[in-house]
């Protein structure tokens, strides 16, 4: 007994389905690894971007010490500054008094030494 053009048309029609699922099975195959690929790819974006927020928080703590630092070192340098000049003044009244003082003396000792001088020439 042979096959039917019906039953030959059913089974020509059976086998495009059959050759046209395995076509899909396949493409939803490498659509699944792509997929794969891309949640791979993202996954390592993540890690990236995840290392670059560290190092981006670590520089910006040490920019932050840093300029702590510096405010740090220019309010030393002004307080520095203004021992600096309080002492420049106080050494320079210290200098004006014992000048006030001294110069009186060596000018009366003088005088005295001078009379002494003088009256032994006499």
């Amino acid at each position: 007994m042979g096959i039917s053009g019906v039953e030959r048309r059913k089974f020509a029609q059976l086998q495009r389905e059959h050759d046209s699922l395995g076509k899909s099975q396949g493409y939803a195959a490498e659509i699944e690894k792509y997929g794969e690929d891309i949640i791979g790819n993202l996954f390592s974006q993540n890690q990236t971007l995840k290392n670059v927020r560290t190092r981006t928080m670590q520089m910006l703590n040490t920019i932050g010490m840093s300029e702590s630092i510096l405010k740090l070192m220019e309010r030393r340098s002004k307080t520095d500054m203004l021992i600096f000049i309080g002492l420049a003044i106080l050494t320079l009244v210290l200098i004006y008094f014992l000048i006030a003082i001294v110069k009186p003396m060596l000018s009366g000792a003088g005088t005295t030494l001078s009379n002494n001088v003088v009256h032994t020439e006499e």
